[in-house]
């Protein structure tokens, strides 16, 4: 579904390219006429599509758009179908156009969203003569209903898609019970009659067994965050993708390990944030303390009246209905809308996070692009909220205890979110990484403290950055042209890319002198990186989208536009793959062994569009994913880590995906490391990571992975759980 309606006149072409390029690239859905419309439908019916599709109408003001009927007809369609509009200048900064933007999509509500989504599938529902297979089903039939009652919006076609998804539903529920039953009472029966049955109806009884044990497991799971635990406990016998889902639902985000009491209860929190001591007060006034460390201690010891807590700021308001809305300069910026009305909101430390306490849980929301990074249960309904002073823990207060929870967020190398970063490139020095902002200022900073020490200005704003293996060069791709820079003499040069008009996605060969670059087209060329001489040039049958190079083998892997991923080993060119959602990889990661290749891009997030390659016996063999583990489609930037063992895959909302490349699953969610990523870098041994994200932030993850096994994760269920009976928290 397309985010962005871009409506201009043609002649702002040029400039609304880049627009649309930078948006893009910003991991946006914009649409544009010229590339997404086909020239045998008729214009205004897909015009009218495409801004039913949009969350946002972006009206690209100019002289020439303004006089322009078509502009005037969508701007009709929009107004008609009650799309919120902003409009940009023609001419005007489009970094800044594209952080206005970005301001403005912010402001929409999520259930605006919600609403689109269900209004296009009604759509799309009634054209295809109302099949059962296109009503919305579960969460999303949920998220829908609760959209509509709060905005209070709903077309004649929703309602009707809404009432015959419920009756689906209700119809599925009876058959699911009767078969649950059927099988209760047949299978018993079965065995009894048959002392000697084949070797595939025992395996079919055992399959229906477990997929009726992992269904009733994720029921627990949503009931209560302990009877989840438990039943992920009970799992991890094998490796299978049944197993690890059931595990990976249950562990996806933390469970409570800290608790503090008082004597009758405590009704406040005395301090701001936590910091040393956890301060309590009670309903006389009274103030209680005990150490922050001392989490064997579940009491806390009364102190001396101390001074009060500040006063909360004005940057955060709760409405009426319970929506969060959070100010910047007076001026409302974004409105956060948990899954029930909220009671409190407390901002994180460094304001990236806001905490939103409900009557069932807090959730965790990104300021930056309003996603949910987590959902914290097990204490409820939630009175006050209070953050640790270095936002690595949340604590609040429900039914009088104060109950906390440890965030994973790994280690802040770097915080400026003034700084627009675009990618980081390895060093020869140990224990440097190369920053390279798009102001066209390369820094290479100390993985020690975060401090600066050589700086590079290229002297042109950055598109594209490789470096190469060695950290010992960078190919730099800026809007004046390509810049080969040596990282060592600290010295860059102007290169010029023969036979390649527009040279893109560049790759160091493995003896890191060649470079390969993507052409734009359905060309990618080889030169010497010293010389500039031309030393190959591939032509294909469609555009080259990405380039890679196995640094083990020297072998060359290109992305097609249409989802292809081709391998050039010497002189011979073939397809290994093609995608099946045929979408166009914007990257291709290959593990420094050799042993693991990933295409990735915008749309690789879902259920069967992405493809992740092992060798085996010397050939490749893909697996496509069969789970989608986070919500956005598109993933930014991936690594492997130097063995293959690990596999870290970076997405625009900000989650990192860490898996076993050899079984794919379980798959792990770091949700709090991170907002957009940018580039995931493997660093040292088999499990240090960095990770750059879009809001200046450059953070180092360790991943262990004797993690990534079902049965690891059921040892570490039942920890949690056994901790939580410890805390008094649960009898499970």
């Amino acid at each position: 579904m397309y985010h962005i309606f871009l409506s201009y006149s043609r002649i702002d072409s040029d400039w609304v390219d880049r627009l649309h390029a930078e948006l893009e690239s910003r991991g946006f859905e914009a649409w544009l006429d010229r590339r997404d419309l086909p020239l045998n439908l008729p214009w205004l019916n897909q015009i009218s599509d495409a801004v039913e599709e949009c969350a946002l109408f972006v009206f690209c003001e100019s002289e020439a758009a303004s006089s322009s009927e078509a502009c005037a007809s969508e701007r009709q369609v929009a107004e008609r179908q009650g799309r919120p509009e902003t409009r940009v200048s023609v001419g005007e900064s489009v970094d800044e156009v594209v952080d206005q933007v970005e301001r403005e999509v912010g402001l929409l509500s999520p259930d605006l969203r919600a609403i689109v989504e269900v209004e296009v599938l009604a759509r799309d529902w009634d054209r295809a003569g109302r099949p059962a297979g296109k009503l919305p089903a579960g969460d999303a039939r949920k998220r829908f209903r609760r959209a509509q009652q709060r905005q209070e919006r709903s077309s004649e076609l929703t309602r009707e898609l809404m009432a015959a998804s419920r009756r689906k539903s209700i119809r599925r529920g009876i058959f699911t019970a009767t078969v649950t039953l059927v099988i209760g009472a047949f299978l018993p029966t079965v065995r009894a009659t048959f002392e000697v049955t084949t070797e595939r109806r025992v395996s079919h009884a055992k399959l229906v067994n477990r997929m009726y044990a992992a269904t009733n497991a994720h029921l627990a799971i949503n009931r209560s965050v302990y009877e989840g635990l438990k039943e992920a406990g009970e799992f991890g016998k094998n490796d299978s993708a049944l197993d690890a889902s059931v595990q990976v639902s249950a562990l996806a985000d933390p469970s409570p390990d800290d608790v503090v009491r008082v004597p009758g209860g405590a009704k406040s929190f005395a301090v701001a944030t936590i910091g040393t001591t956890i301060e309590l007060l009670d309903g006389n006034g009274d103030r209680w303390s005990r150490n922050a460390k001392d989490t064997d201690v579940h009491s806390a010891s009364k102190v001396p009246a101390g001074p009060p807590k500040p006063q909360a700021g004005t940057d955060v308001k709760l409405s009426k209905s319970g929506v969060v809305q959070l100010f910047s300069g007076g001026a409302l910026d974004r409105r956060i809308v948990a899954d029930w009305p909220a009671r409190v909101a407390v901002m994180s430390p460094d304001s990236r996070y806001i905490a939103v306490g409900t009557i069932d849980s807090v959730e965790v929301f990104d300021t930056d692009v309003g996603v949910r990074r987590m959902r914290l249960r097990g204490a409820s309904p939630v009175d006050e909220i209070a953050w640790s002073d270095d936002g690595s823990r949340i604590w609040a207060l429900a039914d009088g205890e104060a109950v906390s929870w440890k965030l994973e967020r790994g280690e802040t190398i770097l915080d400026e979110p003034q700084k627009n970063y675009r990618a980081l490139v390895r060093s020869s020095s140990s224990g440097q990484v190369w920053l390279v902002e798009r102001s066209g200022t390369m820094r290479e900073i100390s993985l020690a403290d975060g401090t600066t020490g050589t700086q590079i200005e290229l002297g042109s704003l950055v598109k594209v950055v490789a470096g190469d293996a060695k950290g010992e060069r960078a190919a730099v791709v800026t809007e004046a042209g390509v810049q080969v820079v040596d990282l060592r003499s600290h010295r860059s040069r102007k290169v010029t890319i023969p036979a390649c008009e527009s040279p893109d996605s560049p790759a160091f060969g493995a003896d890191g002198k060649d470079l390969w670059f993507g052409c734009g087209g359905a060309t990618a060329v080889r030169v010497d990186s010293q010389n500039q001489e031309l030393l190959e040039s591939l032509d294909g049958d469609e555009e080259f989208t990405a380039v890679e190079v196995d640094p083990a083998t020297g072998d060359v892997y290109l992305a097609g536009a249409a989802g292809q991923v081709f391998q050039k080993s010497g002189t011979k060119t073939e397809l290994l793959t093609q995608t099946r959602c045929k979408t166009a990889a914007t990257g291709i990661t290959v593990a420094m062994n050799g042993e693991g290749l990933l295409p990735f891009g915008q749309d690789f997030g879902q259920v069967g569009c992405t493809e992740l390659a092992s060798r085996e016996s010397g050939s490749w063999e893909f697996y496509p994913f069969t789970e989608q583990a986070v919500k956005s489609r598109t993933v930014f930037s991936a690594a492997f880590a130097p063995d293959a063992r690990t596999l870290v895959e970076g997405y625009t909302d900000g989650t990192l995906v860490v898996r076993p490349p050899a079984k794919l699953q379980p798959a792990e969610r770091m949700t709090m490391v991170a907002t957009w990523v940018r580039t995931v870098l493997p660093i040292g041994g088999s499990g240090d990571f960095l990770v750059l994200d879009r809001g200046g932030r450059l953070t180092r993850i360790t991943v262990d992975p004797g993690r990534l096994s079902n049965a690891a994760i059921a040892k570490e269920a039942r920890r949690r759980l056994q901790r939580a009976r410890e805390l008094e928290l649960t009898k499970w």
